[in-house]
């Protein structure tokens, strides 16, 4: 059985490229045959919007996924989105790199605070 490359053992940009590309491939396949033909559409039109963005990371994701709940004050999907970022880039950083993440995440929780507090909503902010 091939071995998925994983950020750990994928060093080059480019071998991280394939790696993305081989999972890609097998989303495609996986989506084709079970017949979610929308997800298909999507995923392709996704994949040809990322090929001409490559070799440029794109943190629309990122900020999506922390500016919503803090304009919803949806303070579980904020822990939620944050939760996840922290486990799957923030963990890997170098302490100085870790320090400027702890920053954001203050940043972030004090956004959130500001919502509540503008909309009225304080026992939101101290959740």
């Amino acid at each position: 059985m091939a071995q998925m490359a994983t950020p750990e053992t994928t060093t080059s940009p480019s071998a991280q490229r394939k790696a993305l590309d081989a999972a890609d491939e097998v989303v495609l396949e996986y989506v084709a045959f079970r017949g979610f033909n929308e997800v298909f559409r999507a995923l392709n039109a996704a994949r040809a919007d990322d090929a001409t963005r490559r070799g440029a990371y794109d943190a629309t994701f990122a900020t999506d996924a922390l500016l919503k709940p803090i304009q919803t004050l949806d303070h579980a999907a904020l822990l939620d989105a944050w939760d996840f970022l922290s486990s799957r880039f923030f963990r890997r950083l170098d302490a100085e790199m870790t320090a400027h993440a702890q920053a954001l995440e203050r940043g972030v929780y004090r956004a959130y605070c500001v919502a509540a507090v503008k909309r009225g909503e304080r026992q939101k902010a101290t959740q």
